[in-house]
């Protein structure tokens, strides 16, 4: 019965944010599903329709609602051109977690979302061993990108992808913490999946860049998955345990910026991370209230110093030491922090330039350190 009730809450909050859409069609002409298909249930506006008889929808047929949800790409192309202003993304990948909770994970995206990716350690040992005898199943098909096929009959038929490098970067390079150099900034690099297994050659440039400009690199060890796999898919249990796992490796650490080379972990981390934030850490806030017996606001960091307090520099949102976590509104969010920070008091906050996935782990950060232990 409490997975109805959740079901029916997450249907409730679907519904509020489909209420702003106005059908007006201008998702047609930058959709690329539609101008492949031409079919109206293909682009956003078809989905939308499909979305708001939901549940209806997944008693009749919920293959063939996962099916249409699925054949999105998450481009983000129709919400950059909406005219209304309506959250798509977050509804499209709202609705795949309701579908997916309905209709449970295959065993296949079970053994790889939960048992494989949200155990770092057992992915890149699975991976490492991969690479070494990928050659007995895939074959070189184009000297030009480097690309590979499958060599028997498999469900990615003659799809090209690109092999596993020999040496993934985490083999590479080992787990770094160095200071500020000549620049005065300190950054955490955080590799990804694709950078760290398949072209470690980009995460190496973008360390010898940052040493040649004196930049210091916090590169821990333990980092999972951004997991964008796991919420395309619907599966939002292992999502929320990637995203945990990775604020557990950052979030007892002062640095200026995050710096990642893979453009969908910034993606995800700058505009899926936030999008699910909320739920996550009320849970966690509750699992931290119900293991010891009083508010998650009253517990202290190992250094004596109260959770909830500003990080690194500065913060304008300071909290008491019993104030209850709280999602901070974006003019509380300090987007520097450490030397940065106090070196940019009183000047106007900026944006963070380049790949821009610091200003949600800040946040996140502060809300983490706020209910964790």
């Amino acid at each position: 019965m409490a997975d109805l009730h959740t079901l029916a809450k997450m249907l409730q909050e679907l519904d509020d944010q489909m209420a702003t859409c106005m059908k007006c069609g201008l998702c047609q002409s930058v959709c690329p599903v539609f101008a492949e298909t031409m079919r109206e249930g293909d682009v956003t506006r078809g989905k939308i329709a499909l979305l708001e008889d939901l549940a209806h929808e997944m008693l009749a047929d919920a293959q063939g609602v996962q099916d249409k949800l699925n054949k999105c790409l998450l481009c983000g192309s129709c919400a950059a051109n909406c005219p209304s202003g309506v959250k798509i993304m977050d509804i499209f990948l709202r609705a795949r977690v309701i579908v997916n909770t309905y209709m449970g994970l295959s065993p296949a995206k079970k053994a790889i979302l939960r048992g494989m990716l949200t155990r770092p350690k057992l992915f890149n040992g699975l991976m490492d061993l991969a690479s070494k005898f990928q050659g007995l199943f895939t074959k070189p098909v184009s000297d030009i990108i480097g690309s590979s096929c499958t060599r028997f009959t498999t469900p990615l038929g003659d799809r090209h992808f690109m092999p596993l490098a020999k040496e993934s970067l985490h083999s590479l390079i080992k787990p770094m913490d160095t200071p500020a150099g000549k620049s005065g900034l300190k950054v955490a690099f955080y590799p990804g999946c694709l950078v760290d297994k398949i072209f470690p050659r980009i995460g190496i440039a973008v360390l010898k860049v940052l040493e040649h400009h004196g930049v210091g690199v916090y590169l821990p060890e333990g980092w999972a998955c951004c997991g964008i796999p796991a919420i395309s898919s619907g599966e939002k249990t292992a999502y929320d345990a990637m995203v945990m796992k990775n604020l557990d490796v950052f979030a007892g650490r002062q640095f200026d910026y995050m710096v990642t080379a893979c453009a969908s972990c910034t993606s995800t981390v700058h505009e899926i991370w936030p999008m699910f934030a909320g739920g996550l850490f009320r849970r966690r806030a509750g699992e931290a209230q119900g293991d010891h017996g009083q508010d998650p606001g009253h517990q202290r960091l190992p250094g004596g110093r109260a959770q909830g307090g500003p990080l690194g520099g500065h913060s304008r949102g300071q909290r008491t030491q019993g104030d209850l976590p709280r999602p901070l509104p974006p003019q509380e969010v300090p987007w520097r922090f450490g030397p940065a920070a106090r070196s940019h008091q009183g000047r106007a906050q900026h944006p963070v330039g380049g790949n821009g996935g610091c200003r949600p782990l800040l946040r996140m950060r502060r809300q983490f350190q706020s209910v964790s232990l």
